[in-house]
């Protein structure tokens, strides 16, 4: 058991071995050491061999390992963990740990006695102006200097946190115009006013945007603002800056310019998964300093996949403001997260790494399961049911999750059990909100379960008069369990969403908790809340379309004339629109058949696009990618590609901008899918428009270019 709770997370912040004992007490297999981790990381901010004062010769190096920095957007100190060596000194007697910032006239200092390794230093910055340092790190024993390391750090807020429209307080939680906020976010784009509707009355209040010209996002932006609802911007390979003054740096600058006084802007988003894609922490690093210098008052988070060590997590957050990960892991057993536990638990212990990534100094957002894995490859897959979402996403919570996010809803299909059971899920923890944003409650006593049974977790909160006990069960087996601490005045609590109450005698109740179950309960009898089940869309007439269905003889794409149309917005089935309000459904005059798609943008630098995904090709084939088109006659241009990601690296077989007419035309080129390929050999294709004006299409065709025959000898 771990009491779950704010001023448990600023404990862990001064005693590091607190939170390894903590985890590894849970039983499930987690052993992650700190010491073995922070010696290894060679950060952006890493150890420097020059500067002011005489450089630290090979052994004084080799007595202390490379300094890890933990700064905060937020925060006016900065947290410097440094492995020690103890085995090259001789012991830790009388040995003090001395970290010092010379800024101008002013130095700050800071001393630790070393008693273990590593020895975490808080050096204060409220006198610190912003603008690079160095961080000098010694090693003395009397007066001798047993050890030197340098590190540089870069201090960039020049205004009170108060003053920031979006920003962080010390309990780790979003404050949004001077409000807490709990991001309840999702990967989609909602496309029309319809969409709009659906997901603000499920409770979701966060929406992805893509990067495009700020004349598209600011309409779009107004739109969510006016509902009260918030956004977050996906910069993607744009924050990766190698050259600062590249052309690609003058593009990010000029968005976030453009975008940083829009009130429905949340987050900007960094490079998705880049520790796992191997892309560069220097350049992401770049590119946050960028966005922070233009833009004060919108943080930057970064996702992580649910792999790589700590130590490597630890150098690419130094370039985000927020942290976290996302995490699959239905059908068990999960395969996703590289970590022993192979169950639904595997969310928090992904939560807890990802805490311990940033030193439990900025908050995280967990990103979890909307889909089923075998409908990104156009198959049939394991959904999770009510009870699995409803645990992952209280696993989250109850592990210090600051927002919940859900990847891959529009794999799944609409309407359908799985999506309803995501909206009543997302409607539960919207009601919730308050309580989830409330500090951990004080009660006088230390909220606790006995006997502890390893791994289950407890939270109490309190906030406008009302009292809220959560407990998760991480095992599969249920659990019983009597928790002590509560407010003598309780007598009873009430069980939300069942018709149950629990009896308090002396501040203590008894649960009962299934497997993976969630128990939420409050001490106020007259507290009642809803949870919609959706179930009234499932009796509506569904759209029967199956992906065989949409085929045809010959083509790999899957409804290649956009005939079949979703219900819900009315968009292409198996095609996915990035930019909201850019990509219609047309029936006025298709090439072929009932129908085909518009395009429109207002904006000449504009690029709408539709993606289909999850594509197999043949390794070493030779394709035929083809797409008729059309255009008002303007300077619109068109084009369609297909291509593939493998460690990172993009491979894009793409056909030139042609500029069309008002007659239909067809644009046609070969390629071979020519290794490296990803898992599956999957590709995705792209239809494109770009610049002022409105472009139709219709028919995409990839299909394999069959050899030509030879003819027989004498012919």
């Amino acid at each position: 058991m771990r009491l779950v709770g704010k001023n448990a997370q600023r404990e862990s912040i001064m005693n590091t071995s607190s939170w390894f004992r903590s985890v590894s007490s849970r039983g499930r297999g987690i052993h992650w050491c700190w010491t073995g981790w922070l010696t290894a990381v060679g950060l952006t901010v890493a150890v420097a061999g020059s500067g002011s004062g005489a450089p630290p010769t090979p052994k004084q190096e080799a007595a202390l390992g490379a300094p890890l920095v933990f700064p905060s957007y937020y925060r006016d100190d900065v947290a410097v963990q440094v492995p020690v060596n103890l085995a090259e000194i001789e012991g830790s007697r009388d040995l003090v740990l001395e970290v010092a910032l010379q800024a101008g006239d002013l130095v700050v200092r800071r001393r630790s006695d070393v008693a273990r390794s590593p020895v975490e230093v808080i050096l204060p910055l409220d006198r610190v102006s912003p603008g690079p340092y160095e961080i000098r790190v010694q090693l003395l024993r009397g007066d001798r200097t047993l050890g030197k390391r340098r590190v540089r750090l870069e201090k960039l807020r020049s205004r009170p946190v108060r003053e920031l429209a979006v920003r962080v307080d010390g309990d780790l939680r979003l404050i949004v115009h001077g409000k807490p906020f709990f991001p309840l976010a999702i990967y989609e784009t909602p496309l029309t006013d319809t969409a709009l509707d659906e997901l603000e009355k499920a409770g979701f209040n966060t929406v992805r945007l893509d990067v495009a010209p700020p004349s598209v996002l600011r309409p779009i932006l107004g739109r969510l603002h006016a509902r009260g609802m918030m956004a977050w911007i996906a910069l993607g390979h744009l924050i990766e800056i190698k050259d600062p003054g590249g052309a690609k740096a003058k593009r990010l600058r000029e968005l976030v310019a453009a975008l940083r006084d829009e009130p429905a802007l949340l987050v900007w988003e960094s490079r998705d998964e880049p520790a796992w894609g191997k892309r560069d922490p220097d350049a992401l690093l770049t590119g946050y300093r960028i966005v922070r210098r233009l833009d004060p008052d919108h943080p930057v988070w970064m996702n992580h996949a649910p792999r790589n060590r700590i130590a490597t997590l630890a150098r690419f957050n130094l370039a985000a403001d927020i942290a976290g990960c996302d995490i699959y892991p239905v059908p068990e057993p999960q395969t996703q997260s590289d970590l022993p536990n192979k169950t639904l638990s595997v969310v928090g212990d992904e939560a807890d790494k990802n805490r311990a990534a940033v030193l439990y100094r900025k908050p995280i957002f967990m990103v979890l399961q909307g889909f089923a894995w075998g409908r990104l490859r156009h198959k049939e897959g394991v959904y999770p049911t009510f009870a699995q979402q409803r645990f992952m996403a209280w696993d989250a919570v109850l592990h210090g999750a600051s927002g919940i996010f859900y990847w891959g809803t529009p794999y799944t299909p609409k309407p359908s059990r799985p999506w309803a059971d995501i909206k009543t899920l997302v409607h539960e923890l919207h009601a919730m909100a308050p309580m989830l944003l409330a500090p951990a409650a004080t009660t006088g006593g230390r909220v606790m379960p006995t006997p502890e049974p390893a791994g289950i977790e407890v939270m109490l909160r309190h906030t406008g008069g009302r009292w809220l006990l959560a407990a998760v069960n991480p095992r599969k087996d249920a659990a019983r369990l009597t928790v002590s601490g509560l407010p003598l005045s309780f007598t009873r609590l009430q069980v939300l969403y069942e018709d149950r109450r629990l009896s308090v005698r002396d501040g203590k109740v008894e649960l009962a908790l299934p497997g993976f179950g969630v128990l939420l309960a409050v001490a106020d009898p007259g507290f009642r809340v809803e949870r919609p089940d959706f179930s009234a869309e499932l009796a509506q007439p569904r759209q029967e379309t199956s992906v065989e269905d949409m085929r045809e003889p010959g083509n790999l794409i899957i409804n290649p004339s956009f005939e079949y149309r979703n219900s819900r917005d009315g968009l292409p089935l198996s095609w996915q629109c990035r930019y909201p309000f850019s990509v219609f459904s047309d029936t006025s005059d298709p090439h072929s058949g009932q129908s085909c798609v518009r395009f429109e943008s207002a904006d000449p630098a504009f690029r709408p696009l539709l993606v289909q995904t999850g594509i197999a090709v043949e390794p070493g084939r030779r394709y035929s990618l083809s797409i008729w088109y059309r255009t008002d006659g303007g300077p619109i241009e068109v084009r369609v590609y297909a291509e593939w990601v493998v460690d990172g690296r993009y491979y894009p077989k793409v056909s030139p901008w042609t500029r069309g007419t008002t007659a239909w035309q067809r644009l046609a080129f070969q390629f071979t899918a020519k290794p490296p390929l990803p898992a599956g050999n999957l590709v995705y294709v792209v239809v494109q428009a770009q610049g002022r004006g409105t472009a139709w299409f219709d028919r995409v065709r990839l299909a394999p270019v069959e050899p030509v025959a030879e003819a027989p000898a004498g012919e």
